[in-house]
């Protein structure tokens, strides 16, 4: 495992926010990240993937097999969410001590039973999964789903430099 790779972002006035992601790449939570629309949480999403994917020596090619992104555009009914994370948690064969990512942006749209159907999937692949939710709205993820998450909030900046 490299341990020296750390998140580099191009974002401006996002230190502190790096500093706690940098700080779960080793042995990752669930992540819950919120704030405005434009604050950079799905490119601080994607840049942590790809580092924590470097840091564990998975290839860009590998990558693909390691997460699942569920985003807006996709139909969200709770049939569709169970079929994902079935093809995803049971399916691929995880390199030990590496975790999958299943990646749901937008979870604003995310309807309740939906979220609800993730409670188990969290709790049973906690030991080879990770969920990473990103929303605008801390309120829109259900209380059992957060209160399984680290939550960073992402505060937007004045930062010009």
């Amino acid at each position: 495992m490299n341990n020296l790779c750390k998140i580099n972002t191009s974002l401006l006035g996002m230190s502190g926010i790096v500093d706690q992601l940098n700080s779960c790449l080793d042995n990752p939570p669930h992540l819950f990240l919120v704030g405005f629309s434009g604050t950079g949480k799905t490119t601080l999403a994607k840049e942590f993937l790809s580092t924590y994917f470097k840091r564990h020596n998975i290839s860009k090619k590998e990558e693909a097999d390691y997460y699942v992104e569920i985003s807006s555009h996709q139909d969200r009914g709770i049939h569709t969410f169970r079929q994902i994370l079935n093809d995803h948690v049971r399916w691929i064969v995880p390199r030990k001590g590496v975790y999958r990512w299943i990646i749901i942006d937008d979870c604003d749209t995310l309807p309740a039973i939906s979220q609800q159907a993730l409670r188990r999937p969290m709790e049973t692949y906690s030991h080879i999964t990770r969920f990473l939710f990103i929303s605008q709205n801390q309120e829109a993820l259900i209380a059992p789903l957060q209160s399984r998450c680290h939550i960073i909030v992402i505060e937007p900046t004045n930062d010009r430099n």
